[in-house]
């Protein structure tokens, strides 16, 4: 099992969170000792970043997927031309598994970038 799919575990965790969270809603309320607006800042701030984090982790698993899909298909239709030679390139695939961990690392900074924005309270 590689690295990629082990985030894609990441990411199935984080998403049953993200929905336990929304499950708990109110009853999380007395954390915060009953200040609604604190809670409710903080919950968005919380579903921001593992909504973020949970997508990014995606990223290297859904690049490297999607480009062997585009080449078995190029592969299965039996094409000639240059375009299909420069798809079925092997350093292609180098190339999306790269673009997938900086896609990932892109997300990350902007879900942290996000997530500040929310607590700064300029949603």
């Amino acid at each position: 099992m590689g690295i990629p799919v082990k985030l894609l575990f990441g990411t199935a965790f984080l998403f049953v969170c993200l929905v336990a969270l929304a499950v708990l809603n109110e009853r999380i309320l007395p954390l915060f000792g009953g200040d609604r607006d604190l809670a409710a800042r903080v919950m968005k701030v919380v579903f921001a970043l593992f909504g973020g984090v949970a997508v990014g982790l995606a990223q290297p698993f859904f690049w490297q997927k999607a480009i062997a899909s585009v080449q078995a298909r190029v592969r299965q239709g039996g094409s000639e031309s240059g375009f299909a030679q420069w798809l079925l390139r092997p350093e292609l695939k180098d190339q999306f598994a790269t673009l997938g961990w900086i896609a990932l690392l892109l997300a990350l900074i902007a879900t942290a970038l996000v997530a500040g924005l929310i607590w700064a309270g300029r949603e």
